[in-house]
């Protein structure tokens, strides 16, 4: 029988307090020295990580093991993947970089793919491939033909890890990645070629683009470790490779209607009781918002019921009025002592779209959203 399971972990991340001890001690006893680059203050994390990261081997050898019992081993794909560099600056191999950043080191990631019954151990491709890629590689795994009519923008790697001689053309792969509702065109973007790779290194955390920030270009095909810009002296490649990326652009751009509106958190469906907010999905107050400060939810209630609302902060904090607002309608009320939580109850909310916001006002007038805010819902049928 056909099974698909896809499997996203939440591991190694953030938070990192829980990790399993043993394998935790393990690492904390090992120097650490040669994969910090010397950024000895994060040992302690860097063994967190490295904790988390062998328990997830235990886990896919659990997996496996359970293949081979049932007899599955030999004609099951088991893909795996990560999806970005560390989160600090620690070893990754000959290249430069960490999450976030768009140089090799934050961008460039393994992928594993285990077929016994037609993949030979072993084999490798260094051709330059993406996600996009993932889809048609495995429609041709299964035999199943692209749909007529359904163009997709990636191709089948497959006789790649086959080692069959294929002509991989020279291909061009964009990744843009910051904060923000809008793509901002040219910010924190890369363009790679099988040769050459275009960098726009204008930072994750913004969603505007700072000034004055250069486009560079690496030779990468020489210089894995982008260390030596050489777009003074290609500048005819900068401005093929910046067409491509207008080009690019572009076209993601106008995919769909509405194109890059932020999708609305859906709350109060049968299915769901319980919704947590948190600040990692909050939108912005104003255009000068740094991330982790002010914001507010854009939600959309599938039906009218009434909640009890929590309203939690990570740490303890001051007296002072919490005010929220979800759509028109509006409340106030009184925090009279130090918490780090705030509960309103039989919050009555109609059905659509609102944005929610809460903002405590303390008494010296400084102000703070709550990192998390959770809806209860209090009744098992819509409100009548």
């Amino acid at each position: 029988k056909r099974f698909f399971i896809y499997l996203p972990t939440n591991a190694p991340h953030r938070p990192v307090h829980d990790v399993p001890m043993d394998l935790y001690r393990k690492y904390r006893k090992l120097d650490l020295t040669s994969v910090l680059l010397g950024h000895l203050e994060n040992a302690d994390y860097t063994a967190r990580v490295f904790a988390m990261e062998e328990n997830i081997d235990q886990n896919v050898g659990r997996l496996e093991t359970k293949l081979e019992a049932d007899g599955l081993f030999e004609n099951t794909i088991v893909i795996y993947m990560a999806d970005n560099g560390p989160d600090s600056y620690r070893y990754v191999g000959p290249f430069r970089g960490k999450k976030t950043e768009v140089f090799e080191g934050g961008v460039r990631t393994f992928f594993f793919m285990q077929w016994p019954a037609r993949l030979k151990p072993g084999a490798t491709s260094d051709r330059l491939t993406a996600h996009l890629d993932v889809l048609p590689t495995l429609l041709e795994a299964a035999g199943v033909p692209v749909p007529r009519g359904l163009k997709l923008d990636g191709r089948s790697f497959l006789p790649l890890l086959e080692g069959k001689p294929v002509a991989w053309p020279d291909r061009f792969i964009v990744t843009q990645s910051h904060r923000g509702n809008v793509p901002v065109r040219y910010h924190n973007f890369e363009l790679r070629t099988e040769r050459w790779k275009l960098v726009h290194p204008s930072g994750f955390g913004r969603e505007t683009m700072p000034p004055n920030v250069h486009f560079e270009l690496y030779d990468i095909r020489h210089d894995r470790a982008e260390g030596r810009d050489v777009a003074a002296e290609h500048m005819e490649v900068v401005r093929r490779l910046k067409a491509q990326y207008d080009a690019w652009f572009d076209d993601v751009s106008r995919s769909h209607p509405d194109n890059y509106a932020p999708p609305r958190i859906v709350v109060g469906t049968d299915r769901e009781t319980r919704t947590v907010l948190t600040w990692q999905d909050w939108r912005p107050r104003v255009t000068t918002f740094r991330w982790g400060l002010l914001g507010h939810w854009l939600l959309r209630f599938a039906t009218e019921r009434s909640y009890d609302v929590e309203f939690r902060w990570p740490h303890p904090v001051q007296p002072g009025t919490l005010f929220l607002t979800i759509g028109v309608l509006e409340w106030r009320v009184a925090v009279p002592q130090v918490t780090d939580q705030v509960l309103i109850k039989d919050v009555h909310i109609p059905s659509g779209d609102a944005d929610l916001s809460a903002l405590l006002v303390h008494q010296d007038g400084a102000m703070e959203d709550p990192y998390h805010v959770v809806l209860v819902r209090r009744y098992g049928l819509p409100h009548p």
